[in-house]
């Protein structure tokens, strides 16, 4: 064989072997190619299945969040009723005509100490010399009916507001359920 032709066919088996390196390469990077766009893509998916898993949780969380508000509203604007409600029950009470205030009173007097000094609401200190009341205090308690008396060592708390508040405290539920 010639050095032309050696040469000829050393090129050509040289050719050969490229195109058969370059096809085997082409088809590694085709298999490498896919198996990346598929490792993407089920990453892709997993991340989209975190994102949504996460995002319900934080809708749900901002739902109960919410729901809480709402009700902690709801019990801002009930306990504001029940305030306005005791209110209006002291007003009414303080409002109470001369007779009905001094039968109060009198009921009133029975539960306090027999020696004790008594401090009037400024609103019944009249009615509470009229009821029969000895030894009471020249100070009176602005705003308010009823009395403290204050003996020795006791001092018992006979004032309109402080009587309805107790009311409204042992009865709670049953005014809450007059109410709502």
């Amino acid at each position: 064989m010639s050095y032309e032709s050696l040469k000829d066919a050393l090129l050509t088996e040289a050719a050969t072997q490229a195109d058969e390196v370059a096809a085997r390469f082409n088809d590694q990077l085709k298999s490498e190619k896919e198996r990346i766009a598929q490792r993407a893509k089920g990453a892709e998916e997993e991340i989209i299945a975190q994102a949504e898993s996460l995002g319900e949780v934080e809708a749900s969380r901002l739902h109960q969040e919410h729901q809480l508000a709402a009700k902690a509203n709801v019990l801002v604007a009930k306990q504001e009723e029940l305030d306005e409600t005791q209110t209006k029950v002291v007003d009414e009470i303080l409002a109470w005509d001369g007779a009905a205030t001094g039968d109060l009173l009198t009921h009133l007097l029975k539960l306090a100490p027999a020696d004790a000094e008594l401090t009037a609401g400024a609103k019944h200190a009249d009615a509470l010399k009229k009821a029969g009341a000895k030894n009471v205090a020249s100070e009176t308690i602005s705003g308010d009916g009823g009395f403290i008396a204050r003996a020795a060592n006791e001092e018992v708390n006979l004032t309109i507001r402080h009587l309805v508040a107790q009311l409204f405290i042992r009865h709670r539920a049953a005014i809450a359920a007059q109410l709502f």
